[in-house]
């Protein structure tokens, strides 16, 4: 598999939003390899991962993309995701959401100490949490207050109502007053986890050997041996020389040079869209709208701009999102029939020689914003214009640098945009239809969708009363959710799964038979 670098250059908090966090996303030279792992040797039953030594792999201080998905192997989490993204306990043995009060109970874990996980050691965390640069301070953000009622319940007060904040439990949990630990040559160790495994530095060998009383149950895999991997030149050269068992990329910002083994696509929650501005004339009638969302092939946008590392969405929640799953009713293929009655209903039957549709005697003509600097968008851009042009509209592309392209969407000079946002794990969906959100740009201030997505904040609406609402409304189209990439190696007894809580989800289990 070769994939072209995918370069990522995040400029401001807008910029992720609206431009899919920012430039140079080239896309695949050619489409990756079979995922059906080539037969291999047998697996050995340790694993070799990349680390860097002069990072931390404290999860809140980790400078490192690879440091900080290690980290996840020494700590436990309250929750962690599954497949479905449905939170399943870990640590906590029941939580209680009643409004803005979440009640956690605790487990009856240990610390790779041999110490009980307590209820300080949570609240500890969350400091450590709220504290750091990294997501988890963004993840907890409606955190008001928390306290620790007694030595196994936490209780946490939100700022705000979230039905799914329970989703956002899945933070690191370390023990407390243990973040500045040394070892006897007076170098820093990693605090003390709760953890699948526990750090082990031997004559500079480092590894992570498995614990034998993990709450969870047995580890097969019984060591990881970590390398040094101070830089991406050395890791690609440990990817190339198979130096080691497993990598990860979110297909954003790295290259994956010739990995032959097993590939598995891993879900993320960025959703690829279409910006609608409602003002314009003819996207002030939901009818356009919905037929623009009926002309799309979003099958075709995931096998032609993605090769097939995303996932067509069926709505704003992603597919997969156990509290939507089986409410969500927009199709991933084109619909002619669908899109040419939405187009009647709108009022538009008249066509001209080409095929498209007039307003007043002249074609009714879109332009679609892209930023130039991101070739995924432009593909998507590109299929867009297609499927419109057939369904009777035309469309064109333009392609803008970041920069003006961000311009005229905050302008609001346009009509259509492709864009990307990277929801909470909660699928808060405030980043369309709060006031002023970096993905609110066109949308009608009384758009029927937002006044039901407020209802349902305020929980006086369903989750499927607001879908039904957005469906009819349609003021964003959605497209597709990008998808990760696990590369790994294919004598591993068990596929491994991972989710968007955990690269190494059941990592546990890779050598169970």
């Amino acid at each position: 598999m070769h994939l072209r670098k995918l370069s990522i250059a995040v400029l401001t908090a807008l910029c992720i939003f609206l431009a899919g966090c920012g430039g140079g996303n080239d896309a695949p030279a050619e489409a990756p390899g079979s995922e059906t792992p080539a037969a291999g040797s047998e697996f050995s039953g340790e694993l070799i991962l990349p680390y860097t030594p002069s990072d931390s792999l404290n999860p809140y201080t980790a400078q490192t993309k690879i440091n900080r998905e290690i980290s996840t192997l020494l700590y436990d989490s309250l929750v962690v995701l599954d497949e479905n993204m449905q939170p399943q306990n870990r640590l906590a043995e029941s939580i209680v959401l009643d409004g803005v009060t979440c009640t956690i109970r605790l487990k009856d874990a240990t610390f790779s100490d041999g110490t009980s996980v307590t209820a300080e050691d949570v609240t500890s965390s969350i400091r450590a949490a709220q504290a750091s640069s990294y997501k988890y301070r963004d993840q907890l953000s409606n955190v008001a207050s928390y306290n620790a009622a007694d030595s196994k319940t936490v209780t946490i007060t939100l700022a705000s109502p979230d039905p799914y904040f329970v989703s956002m439990l899945d933070f690191p949990i370390y023990k407390m007053n243990t973040e500045n630990l040394t070892n006897e040559d007076n170098k820093s160790l990693p605090p003390t986890g709760s953890g699948r495994y526990v750090y082990s530095s031997d004559g500079g060998d480092v590894s992570l050997l498995a614990r034998e009383d993990w709450i969870g149950g047995e580890v097969t895999v019984k060591k990881i041996t970590l390398i040094d991997t101070p830089d991406d030149d050395a890791l690609q050269h440990n990817i190339e020389s198979s130096g080691i068992s497993m990598y990860y990329t979110d297909l954003s910002g790295e290259s994956v040079p010739g990995w032959s083994e097993s590939l598995n696509k891993t879900p993320l929650t960025n959703l690829v869209f279409i910006g609608v501005n409602s003002s314009r004339s003819i996207l002030q009638s939901a009818n356009v709208r919905r037929a623009i969302s009926c002309s799309v092939n979003r099958q075709t946008i995931v096998e032609d701009a993605f090769y097939s590392y995303a996932e067509a969405a069926t709505g704003l929640y992603h597919p997969h999102f156990y509290a939507a799953i089986d409410m969500q009713h927009i199709g991933t293929s084109s619909d002619g029939d669908a899109a040419a009655a939405e187009m009647a209903a709108a009022g538009y039957s008249e066509k001209n020689s080409d095929g498209y549709f007039l307003s007043n005697g002249e074609p009714l003509r879109l332009e679609i914003l892209v930023n130039s600097e991101n070739s995924s968008r432009v593909y998507t851009a590109e299929a867009v214009r297609n499927s419109l042009r057939r369904a009777g509209i035309e469309a064109e592309v333009v392609s803008l640098p970041l920069a003006d392209y961000t311009s005229r969407i905050t302008a609001g000079d346009f009509d259509l945009y492709i864009g990307e946002v990277k929801l909470a794990k909660n699928f808060d969906l405030s980043v369309f239809f709060a006031d002023g959100a970096a993905a609110s740009y066109g949308i009608d201030a009384a758009s029927q969708a937002k006044a039901k997505y407020a209802e349902y904040k305020a929980g006086t609406a369903s989750v499927s009363d607001f879908i039904s609402v957005f469906e009819s409304d349609m003021p964003v189209v959605p497209l597709v959710y990008r998808c990760g990439l696990l590369c790994s190696d294919s004598s591993l007894p068990t596929q491994p799964v991972a989710t968007v809580s955990d690269i190494y989800y059941n990592i546990q289990d890779y050598a169970r038979t």
